[in-house]
């Protein structure tokens, strides 16, 4: 099988070189001063590195165009799976250093997934008809944009989003595999779920380094390409699954910060995780109720994936169940803030 040793490769490539790269930048972004220093909001108490996404997408991105390199179809049809992550990644990290207007990062952010649009989905309907082309492309823009700043929100605690962006990309794999979705996109979640695990390494509690916005943007970026492609592809039950536990958390915080009067758009320690933790939950035990949560609902999009187009009635109230029981329990007795 051709295909699993290209897989393999690419899944041991993708982990040193993330692993090393993100030693390195311990290292070298404590020396330059580039770190997150805690403050009333923080969940961590000793100034850390913060930065390290660096590793993440510079690995995904290199890995991309070696691939590139041998199949010439990836850079011709799927360039905006590198360039863009790469351009998030330097507006990310300049931000990371010195803060940039979040109006200009959000309008390089409209461009980019503007441009992923025109290319990914010219003949693809995430909606599958009930809207029309211009429609159904703006929507997807803005369920992309959201997704992109909801990654960001919620890589608050040690190893959330590491573990997070594995869960999702294993799911993509899985169902890429064993359905009949185009198994390419199996190779991008691959070789992005290896390249987070390499980073995950120094994440773990205690953190040795912090994604930051260079990670967090970027990833969000690419795991809402794989997931509206998904849906594209009719596998739209189990693109929304995949990312629930993030959805939930995000959105609903979100959205009841708005109706206090509050300014969304500024950090604050209000998710539903941020609560557990500073209610005296260890980090690690956090990701590891989040990431057992994920799990189960990766088994429950994989077998919406392939069974009857009925089964969703089963899979989509199961997956809503374990998420709201998940936040009741992050939540503790602050259960008022669902």
């Amino acid at each position: 099988m051709g295909w699993l040793f290209f897989f393999s490769l690419a899944s041991i490539a993708s982990f040193i070189v993330s692993y090393f790269a993100t030693k390195f930048l311990v290292s070298y972004l404590r020396k330059r001063n580039v770190m997150d220093n805690p403050n009333a909001r923080s969940n961590h108490k000793n100034p850390t590195p913060r930065g390290g996404g660096i590793a993440i997408i510079g690995t995904i991105v290199l890995l991309y165009l070696s691939a590139a390199a041998h199949h010439h179809y990836i850079l011709t049809l799927y360039y905006p799976a590198i360039l863009c992550p790469f351009i998030l990644a330097i507006i990310s990290f300049m931000d990371d250093i010195k803060p940039i207007a979040a109006r200009w990062r959000f309008l390089i952010q409209i461009i980019v997934v503007a441009l992923a649009i025109h290319v990914f989905f010219a003949d693809k309907l995430v909606f599958q008809g009930l809207l029309p082309q211009w429609l159904d492309n703006l929507v997807i823009g803005f369920f992309w944009l959201w997704f992109i700043n909801l990654y960001n929100f919620m890589d608050g605690i040690d190893g959330l989003s590491g573990s997070q962006t594995i869960s999702i990309s294993a799911g993509v794999i899985l169902i890429s595999i064993f359905s009949d979705y185009e198994l390419t996109y199996a190779f991008f979640a691959n070789i992005i779920a290896f390249a987070t695990l390499g980073f995950l390494v120094w994440n773990w509690h205690p953190a040795k380094i912090f994604m930051g916005d260079v990670g967090s943007i970027p990833l969000g970026f690419l795991l809402g390409w794989l997931l509206l492609d998904m849906a594209a592809d009719g596998y739209y039950i189990s693109a929304l699954i995949l990312p629930l536990y993030y959805l939930a958390d995000s959105t609903i915080t979100i959205t009841k910060r708005l109706f206090q009067g509050k300014k969304i758009w500024q950090p604050h320690s209000e998710h539903f995780y941020q609560q557990a933790v500073r209610s005296g939950m260890k980090h690690n035990s956090v990701v590891l109720r989040i990431t057992l949560t994920n799990l189960l609902l990766l088994l429950l999009a994989l077998s919406s994936a392939l069974l009857n187009e009925g089964y969703w009635l089963f899979s989509l109230p199961m997956s809503i169940a374990l998420v709201i029981g998940l936040l009741l329990k992050l939540a503790g007795k602050n259960t008022y803030a669902l």
